[in-house]
């Protein structure tokens, strides 16, 4: 974590230097493409940079940059054998499926993040938003769709990691780095749907008002699911305390009561 830390604040010294990390992790993947535990640490880094790195993180202007790494990760993990441990004694099927969904999941980010960086940066703060002014940056429902979108895919992931316990020590890391995005996520989400709710001007679809509550409404239904569902998650991460640093991530049942009610 301190390497990580270290690379992330490099980055934001001297933005021409992510492109450098990429090709080293890019090296990495090719050294140890086939070791599971070196991978997993490889994804972690990677979520990290995405997360907490420059807006470049995000780019993909590099040759070699998050969505070829995970991409080649995904095609070669997707072809290796779940059960071969010749070379690798970690090697599991569970494993594996964690580096596949890791992959895909991290594949979205780079997406979503891409397709709204006038909105948000990696970590989901709106200062590029803020930034640039409201002027030609209208809010839609379908933003807030596609955040529900790559929420759902957070708390599947995190689910399925939690749910097992085959190695420990990286699925402590993986699951602190989800609970941090996911934190940070469901806060920003929610204040733009508040706001997309009260600033009816900023609807960018034209739609009459039965059209607009039942598509709300669907919303809501979708918002509400995973949110409880994430909420069940950060009770069952309060094992992982020490780890967490004694914060309480925790998410009010009310505030669902609360966005039906806007």
């Amino acid at each position: 974590m301190k390497y990580n830390r270290f690379l992330i604040s490099k980055c934001w010294e001297k933005r021409y230097k992510v492109e450098k990390v990429y090709q080293v992790i890019e090296q990495e993947v090719q050294q140890y493409t086939g070791k599971s535990l070196v991978v997993l640490k490889i994804l972690v880094l990677l979520h990290d940079f995405l997360r907490k790195g420059p807006p470049e993180c995000i780019s993909n202007s590099y040759k070699i940059n998050a969505s070829t790494i995970c991409q080649k990760l995904l095609t070669t993990w997707r072809g290796l054998s779940r059960t071969d441990r010749a070379f690798d004694q970690k090697r599991h099927p569970f494993v594996c499926l964690v580096i596949e969904l890791y992959s895909v999941l991290l594949l979205w980010k780079v997406r979503l993040g891409f397709t709204y960086a006038f909105f948000i940066e990696g970590n989901f703060s709106l200062l590029p938003f803020f930034r640039t002014g409201i002027e030609g940056r209208i809010l839609s429902l379908s933003f807030v769709e596609e955040l529900i979108s790559y929420l759902e895919r957070l708390v599947s992931f995190h689910d399925r990691i939690q749910s097992h316990s085959y190695l420990v020590d990286i699925q402590r890391s993986i699951i602190l780095s989800l609970i941090d995005e996911e934190y940070c996520l469901v806060s920003v989400l929610v204040h733009i749907y508040i706001a997309f709710k009260h600033a009816t001007n900023y609807i960018e679809e034209v739609l009459d008002d039965d059209a607009l509550r039942y598509k709300l409404a669907q919303t809501d239904s979708r918002f509400e699911a995973v949110y409880l569902h994430l909420r069940q998650l950060f009770e069952q991460a309060r094992k992982f305390s020490t780890l967490l640093g004694g914060n309480n991530f925790e998410l009010d049942v009310k505030l669902v009561d609360y966005l039906k009610s806007i």
